[in-house]
């Protein structure tokens, strides 16, 4: 084994002054890493605030028996709700049956994405599907004209965009 394949190299061989560049340059990169640590930390933790304002938003939406809010200004709010439907794999034989039925036969043999979409399509319209198909409920905000409050923030000197 070569003697010099673990050697220490002498801090006092080589050119001093591209040594001392390698060390500034290292120290600014282990700074940077930290740095962007932090702000990943604070991303997450300003998106676990927003989710805590937006899932608010949605129950007083909720409360209000309204999907949508409009303001003068242009700022609209409506809450979406999107279905996940399946069928477990102990059903999947009699969910066959059900495409064949329904005259979808050709669909049991295409990405399940394909039926997820035909079976949400079936629910938003109130159509039947089979009584074992799984299915939970995911609540959403969509905000548009998001531009008005940036732009407030902006003037105000509070934030910049």
């Amino acid at each position: 084994m070569p003697e010099d394949l673990f050697a220490v190299n002498d801090p006092e061989s080589g050119d001093k002054a591209t040594r001392a560049l390698i060390r500034g340059l290292t120290e600014e990169a282990v700074r940077l890493e930290a740095q962007a640590k932090a702000l990943d930390k604070q991303a997450s933790e300003l998106k676990a605030e927003k989710k805590v304002r937006v899932d608010s938003i949605i129950q007083h939406l909720i409360e209000l028996n309204t999907k949508t809010t409009k303001w003068d200004d242009g700022l609209a709010i409506t809450r979406r709700v999107t279905m996940h439907p399946r069928c477990p794999p102990e059903n999947a034989e009699a969910f066959k049956k059900w495409l064949k039925r329904n005259k979808y036969w050709g669909l049991a043999n295409i990405p399940s994405n394909t039926i997820k979409s035909l079976l949400k399509e079936r629910q938003e319209k109130g159509q039947k599907i089979p009584a074992y198909i799984e299915s939970f409920e995911e609540q959403g905000l969509s905000i548009s004209g998001k531009a008005v409050i940036l732009r407030e923030e902006a003037s105000d000197g509070s934030a910049s965009v």
